[in-house]
């Protein structure tokens, strides 16, 4: 599967999160994304279910801002808070780099609570780049939030995996560190088709103190932007220019210029 994928001109589009992890790719300039999220914990000491809802805008120039309901869950937990805030993924070595689409990636949100528990931030980066003949894009990098997102003020490390199997379909994986809320190494499988993004994982906290150990699912939509058919007789012209090509999905404001779109952090 893997020597196949290695093949493909093209990889699958990944979304604006890995899982919960930003990830290095931008909603397109002008395009809309939704995503629901549930968790079913069942391991934990009730059968908790939680859910994430959010929503991104391409601004273009590789950013997006982004709105995220965090920490919406059965039982209740009093940390429900709404994040807003910008993402952006800018390109590093200019034409050696875009060979293997060498990203930093940084983002910024203000969660404000809504139980009364004030107004918090999350700041993250990352360095991100595709492996040669496999595709495979390696993200590292950490942030510090606070409570309205990690349930208490922590630093955490970031590690994400994403491997294309073919046109539609990648494996990934994503660690979180620590032993907070969000402290969890998630692996799982990522379908993209035309404008809809389906994702399915398995979460596996960190630590023992960690609860949730469970299932996880998403389900993302993109729509508005430009006319499909300009954006695709753009990229054509700009190909019959020598224009420099990155994989669908990635890279400058590319991602505006493609006929298929290519998801915030949770």
């Amino acid at each position: 599967m893997l020597g196949a994928s290695a093949a493909v001109g093209r990889p699958v589009h990944a979304q604006q999160a890995i899982i919960n992890l930003p990830s290095a790719d931008i909603t397109p300039q002008g395009r809309h994304f939704v995503m629901h999220e549930s968790a079913l914990k069942y391991r934990s000491p009730n059968d908790d279910w939680a859910t994430t809802h959010f929503y991104t805008y391409g601004l273009g120039r590789r950013t997006e801002f982004t709105t995220t309901v965090y920490n919406l869950e059965r039982p209740a937990m009093r940390n429900l808070s709404v994040g807003m805030g910008l993402k952006t993924a800018q390109p590093l070595l200019g034409a050696r780099g875009a060979r293997h689409e060498l990203l930093v990636t940084a983002g910024h949100i203000l969660p404000v609570s809504l139980q009364g528990a004030g107004v918090g931030h999350y700041t993250y980066g990352h360095l991100s780049g595709r492996l040669p003949r496999l595709q495979t894009r390696v993200s590292v990098g950490g942030g510090y939030g606070t409570r309205q997102v990690f349930d208490r003020n922590v630093a955490v490390g970031l590690f994400g995996i994403e491997q294309p199997l073919g046109h539609h379909l990648q494996f990934v994986t994503e660690w979180i560190s620590g032993d907070h809320a969000k402290g969890f190494v998630i692996p799982g499988l990522l379908y993209h088709r035309s404008d809809w993004i389906v994702v399915a994982g398995y979460k596996l906290p960190n630590t023992r103190r960690t609860i949730g150990r469970g299932l996880i699912f998403e389900v993302g939509r993109f729509w508005g932007g430009r006319n499909r058919a300009r954006a695709a007789a753009a990229a054509a012209h700009g190909h019959a220019h020598g224009g420099h090509s990155t994989p669908a999905g990635h890279g400058a404001d590319s991602t505006a210029e493609r006929a298929t779109p290519t998801r915030p952090p949770q």
